[in-house]
């Protein structure tokens, strides 16, 4: 690779690292997240879950993520993450998240800070 190559490469990560962002519409009770990078725009429904679950995110599963994201299989983990970690920043800072194949699961803290 030569330093061009390596600088429009660079140029490629830097943009994708920085360049992307995800908002929210509606209320979580029954809503939207929009992940948007530089090559798409993707929209997540979501809802107030029950018991533990304080919310849940719904999202392609793996079988059906390139048809219905028209991004490749590969980075289904990294978006996924991505919108998870925002919607704990932004939504729901003391609950933690686990990504499933067909939700993202936020667990609601009790009154203790226990999950």
């Amino acid at each position: 690779m030569n330093e061009q190559e390596i600088r429009a490469a660079a140029a490629v990560q830097l943009k994708h690292a920085f360049g992307r962002r995800v908002r929210f519409q509606g209320s979580l009770r029954d809503g939207s997240i929009h992940y948007e990078d530089g090559s798409c725009s993707l929209r997540f429904c979501c809802e107030m879950g029950g018991g533990d679950v304080g919310l849940i995110v719904h999202v392609p599963d793996s079988a059906h993520w390139s048809k219905a994201t028209g991004l490749a299989a590969d980075q289904r983990h990294d978006v996924l993450d991505f919108v998870a970690r925002c919607t704990q920043r932004e939504q729901a800072p003391h609950w933690r998240y686990e990504i499933g194949e067909r939700e993202i699961l936020f667990f609601v803290a009790t009154a203790n800070g226990r999950l």
